[in-house]
């Protein structure tokens, strides 16, 4: 609930700059030029477009070429290959949620790959993944989770909080 309020603040907020960024565009116009006005818009969309490309969320973790990691080559994944969903942690807007890829070979399970996200309403808000690790016993169905992150609480892009979050747990591999 609390984030869907923050994102109402955020959206109320971001609707009131817009409408000070018309009138100041509008009053740098007349005032100094249209070329002036032209700097101005074209100075705040750069601030308003400033994207984070050191974000893991949008990053797939590769555990199956881990341990070939000396060769330069990777290995592809040759077998039958599934997917299996977890959700970590489920609000009124928005979920968090951990992608785990695997498949078979030689008669047992090997994780591929893992991918942790959050989707839904998330303005204001900004998943940051830092860990996600996966583990496998040998000759078994099932996997150990741990996925560490935080979620940034934002106002207009500035940064107001940053609240830790650690989801582990064990899930069932089902084909």
């Amino acid at each position: 609930m609390f984030e869907l309020i923050w994102g109402i603040l955020n959206a109320v907020i971001f609707i009131y700059f817009l409408v000070v960024c018309i009138k100041s565009v509008k009053i740098v116009r007349d005032g100094l030029g249209g070329l002036a006005g032209f700097v101005l818009v074209i100075g705040l969309l750069s601030f308003i477009s400033n994207e984070d490309s050191k974000n893991l969320a949008e990053k797939n973790i590769d555990f199956y070429n881990k341990e070939s990691s000396n060769n330069l080559t990777k290995r592809k994944f040759s077998g039958n290959s599934f997917h299996q969903d977890v959700i970590l942690e489920k609000n009124l807007t928005s979920v968090i949620s951990l992608d785990i890829y695997f498949g078979e070979e030689k008669n047992d399970l090997v994780i591929i790959s893992a991918n942790c996200m959050k989707g839904g309403l998330i303005s204001g808000t900004k998943w940051n993944v830092h860990t996600i690790h996966v583990d496998k016993p040998k000759n078994k169905n099932y996997c150990n989770y741990f996925v560490s992150g935080s979620v940034d609480w934002r106002i207009m892009g500035l940064k107001l909080y940053s609240e830790s979050k650690v989801f582990e747990g064990k899930v069932i591999l089902k084909i």
